[in-house]
């Protein structure tokens, strides 16, 4: 009785698990899946997070590639690092500095209500495409982080 119960138990929590996942198709689950790998296999613990997307920890900040369900072919993908707002990082300090760091070539900043991300945007066909500039992304976006700090300290 004990282990029909404790089944039953994981397939309501499987089930209400895959109602947040994205609905992917066939191409984009191979995207995600072999950039979860890559990852992986580029010395990163990744994991799948609620939402479906993927993260992972480098020198202890979290980053999150996602995959868009809408964008089919060819496929959209984020590479990202979030923040929260707190001073001197409020949403009009950020907006301020946005044209000073858009000569950045591969990344942004995007501003939310109670968030902002930096962020490196690409639509591809196949996960190669990814993988062959992911170090570049990651550099990318650490070195716009370390120029927001910059300016927001003058």
């Amino acid at each position: 009785m004990k282990k029909r119960i404790l089944f039953l138990a994981l397939a309501v929590m499987s089930a209400a698990g895959a109602f947040c996942q994205k609905n992917f198709n066939y191409e984009q689950r191979t995207l995600r899946d072999e950039i979860f790998q890559f990852v992986r296999n580029e010395g990163y613990s990744p994991s799948i997070d609620s939402d479906g997307d993927i993260t992972f920890k480098k020198e202890g900040r979290s980053y999150w590639v996602v995959i868009d369900a809408r964008d089919t072919s060819p496929m959209y993908v984020c590479l990202m690092q979030t923040f929260t707002y707190g001073s001197p990082y409020t949403r009009v300090n950020l907006n301020a500095v946005m044209g000073d760091v858009s000569r950045n070539k591969m990344v942004k900043i995007e501003l939310y209500d109670s968030n902002f991300a930096l962020t490196a945007d690409l639509y591809l066909t196949d996960s190669k495409a990814f993988t062959s500039i992911f170090s570049k992304a990651m550099s990318q976006i650490d070195n716009l982080r370390e120029t927001v700090i910059e300016l927001m300290e003058k």
